[in-house]
Parts: C-alpha cells; structure tokens; sequence
C-alpha cells in the first residue's frame, strides 16, 4: 500500500469514527496532495512527491505554532501541535543528533575541499528527509569550524 492509499484509508476510518481532529488533518493534508498532483500534471506523483508535501504541510504547521506562542495564543497554538503530530506519523523517523553528526563526520572526512555547500548536498542527499535541514547545516558548520581550527591540546 502506497504512503497516499494510507493517508486515505486512515482519513476514512477517522471520518467513520467521529475522530473530527484526525479527519479534517488529513483532509488538509489530502487536498494539498491533490494540488500537488495537478501542479505536477501529466506526470504522475511518486512517493517522495507525497513525502516532500507532507514534509511542508508539517512545517507549515510548526512555524505556525512558535508564531502562536510568541503571540500569546496558546490555544491555537496546542491546536497545530496536534495536527502537526497527526501528519508527523507519515514521515520516516528522523535521526538523532549523533547520527547525523556521524554521517557528517564521514563526509568531511572524504571531502578534499571543505566546501559547505559540497557537504551538506552530500549529506541531505544521504539522510533523505529523515533530519531537519537546520540542524544539518547546523552540524555542518560546527564540524567544519573544528577543521579549520585543529585543537592545540
């Protein structure tokens, strides 16, 4: 079963089950899907398509969210983080910091020129959506200051 069949069936049985929170986030989710589809037409959308809507829809949501608590609207703001938890259950699990930081070790290890653009294509590249591009770059910028500037330990 495709990630969208998924999305569907469980948008049904949340609409037959009165789960009113559930339903009408993943009918967003369902209609953002489908503009996806008519903006990608005639090709068909694949798996990643739906993931990267997915990926968006959620920080749209999570953006909305820190704008809501920096607003003072706390109840809008448990609002989306319910949501947001709701359509986090289609993503892959992300990694953790460690291994993130890990996979850009190997990657600025194997780099002959430290090039920050080079290695975090690299390393979004390898860890596909499973960590926050933030946190990549992040990392990235950390490990390649320590290259630059050996320990005199």
């Amino acid at each position: 079963m495709s990630l969208l069949e998924t999305i569907q069936a469980d948008s049904i049985v949340a609409l037959k089950s009165k789960k009113g929170k559930e339903s009408k986030t993943l009918r967003m989710l369902l209609a953002a899907i489908k503009n996806e589809e008519i903006s990608k037409r005639p090709e068909a959308l694949t798996e990643e398509d739906v993931m990267s809507v997915i990926k968006r829809e959620v920080k749209k949501l999570v953006d909305a969210v820190k704008d809501f608590i920096a607003g003072g609207r706390t109840d809008l703001s448990d609002q989306y983080q319910e949501e947001a938890e709701i359509l986090k259950k289609y993503l892959p699990a992300e990694l953790s910091e460690d291994a993130i930081r890990e996979i850009v070790k190997q990657k600025v290890a194997s780099s002959e020129d430290k090039n920050f653009g080079k290695i975090m294509k690299e390393v979004v590249a390898e860890v596909k959506g499973q960590a926050d591009g933030g946190t990549i770059s992040r990392i990235v910028k950390e490990e390649l200051e320590q290259k630059r500037t050996p320990s005199t330990i």
